[in-house]
């Protein structure tokens, strides 16, 4: 609920950067693919473990960039990052603990939003990569 509220009044009010196709309104696997038709050679990459790959600390860092307090940026990236929890039986009572450190979870209606905008940089030298 809480990152459904941040993708609508945060994250998609943002202007949306030319290169990012996946998770935009309007753009999809076609509009991506239309600028290679006709090239002698694609490559096409699918990034194993892409969201988990992100950080809380580059998400958190990406609010802070967004001109957000220290607070808020670091209460809106724990909202959006999860941890892997172990279950763990103490008196009878059973706890979740954080097992490692906090990431972008797949799933959430945020992350693909946050993961264009974190991986811009790396869209762009794709990009260029292409043309080339």
């Amino acid at each position: 609920m809480f990152q459904q509220w941040i993708l609508d009044n945060i994250l998609n009010r943002l202007p949306v950067e030319d290169v990012a196709h996946g998770f935009v309104s309007g753009k999809s696997i076609v509009t991506n693919a239309a600028p290679h038709l006709g090239k002698a050679v694609i490559i096409n990459i699918d990034l194993k473990d892409f969201f988990p790959s992100i950080s809380y600390k580059r998400v958190k860092g990406l609010f802070s960039k967004l001109g957000y307090s220290e607070q808020l940026s670091t209460i809106f990236a724990l909202i959006c990052t999860q941890a892997h929890t172990e279950e763990v039986l103490i008196d009878g009572l059973t706890y979740f603990v954080q097992k490692g450190e906090r990431f972008l979870p797949q799933g959430s209606p945020a992350s693909p939003a946050i993961s264009n905008m974190i991986s811009y940089k790396l869209d762009k030298r794709l990009q260029g990569l292409a043309k080339n």
